[in-house]
């Protein structure tokens, strides 16, 4: 008897599985500042904050004691006794230090934090990886944030993160040469011009020096998200950009300039102005003092809940305007405005409680 072998050939069905989305890495770190917002010291104190900017939006873990930080972050020194932490923007966590007790001493070129996987800090979808992300060389100092860049003769934008969170892309005319410096500015964070209230966001000093100038104007942009504006509760029409016409350090009719907007493949929007301004002289060299700061616009005759904190309103009796809804922050006892859709989300993170 013959024997014959065959070969059977079994195919197998593939099954092509979707990527599983935990396999996306989680938010990276693009920048952290350092900043003395009342520029009181060289050294850390209370009220110094630390910025962390994140490279997308994020789901803003809760953060509002230290041992909220902590569980989201490692930081390579001690930073003092007790801080605590805002995402002001869903790509930024403000970390505000208020007991320096206990505090090393250390040199900010090796001051590093690293984002901790169990803190659970993820894209906005909450679809990706817990970030593991580590920071590099800090911005600014505990003495302020001040940043000096190079201009060089027909040169690119010069682009710098900021404390508050949003990007200043700054363009020289092409035949302007010299440095520029830009530092952190303390500001009154509401004006109010007619029936407008304007709160502003944050505000920069950018000082060209070396013969850089803007007599031939120059073009200051700030970038903002799509998010940054949901989180906000405003349209991009309602940004405006303003400087510091008479130098008195604050805000006032006649200092908003014609602002623009574009926006970007990547879902950003560049908020723009130009201006032109002549150096003063000062002994030691040419400085041109130029104080820039981007504002929201309300239209309306309510009162800033600014305003109606410092007229001793009673909780129970302030107004929040544009249909916002009032809660108090745990911690500080801060009333603040949030919109409706946003209240339950605020409590929930623990942020804050419902005033009814």
């Amino acid at each position: 008897m013959t024997i014959k072998w065959f070969s059977l050939l079994v195919l197998l069905p593939v099954l092509i599985l979707p990527v599983n989305a935990q396999e996306i890495d989680g938010p990276d770190i693009l920048n952290v500042i350092v900043d003395d917002p009342s520029h009181k010291d060289q050294s850390i104190s209370n009220g110094d904050t630390i910025t962390v900017i994140f490279s997308e939006s994020t789901n803003m873990p809760n953060v509002q004691t230290r041992q909220d930080v902590d569980k989201l972050i490692t930081f390579s020194h001690n930073i003092g006794k007790n801080y605590s932490g805002e995402f002001i923007s869903p790509t930024t966590l403000l970390i505000t230090i208020t007991d320096v007790d206990d505090a090393d001493s250390f040199d900010l070129g090796q001051f590093q934090i690293k984002m901790n996987e169990g803190g659970g800090l993820k894209n906005s979808s909450g679809t990706s990886r817990s970030s593991v992300a580590e920071s590099s060389i800090p911005l600014g100092s505990f003495a302020g944030f001040v940043v000096t860049a190079p201009i060089e003769l027909n040169s690119d934008t010069i682009t710098v993160p900021l404390p508050f969170g949003l990007t200043m892309d700054w363009d020289f005319p092409p035949n302007v040469s010299g440095k520029v410096q830009v530092s952190s500015t303390q500001f009154q964070r509401s004006i109010t011009l007619g029936n407008k209230t304007q709160n502003l966001l944050g505000a920069i000093d950018v000082t060209p020096f070396d013969g850089a100038n803007c007599s031939e104007e120059c073009s200051i942009s700030f970038r903002v998200t799509e998010d940054d504006l949901k989180f906000y509760g405003f349209q991009i029409e309602e940004l405006r950009i303003y400087r510091d016409e008479n130098n008195n350090d604050s805000f006032e009719s006649g200092d908003e300039l014609k602002t623009t907007f574009v926006k970007n493949y990547d879902k950003t929007f560049l908020v723009s102005a130009k201006t032109s301004f002549n150096s003063k002289f000062a002994i030691g060299g040419v400085q041109a003092l130029f104080l820039a700061g981007i504002a929201v616009i309300h239209d309306d005759t309510l009162l800033s809940l600014k305003q109606q904190i410092h007229d001793g309103i009673a909780a129970e009796k302030i107004t929040c305007k544009n249909n916002l809804e009032l809660i108090i922050k745990k911690n500080t006892h801060e009333e603040k405005c949030v919109k409706t859709q946003h209240k339950g989300k605020f409590i929930q993170r623990g942020y804050g409680i419902a005033f009814d």
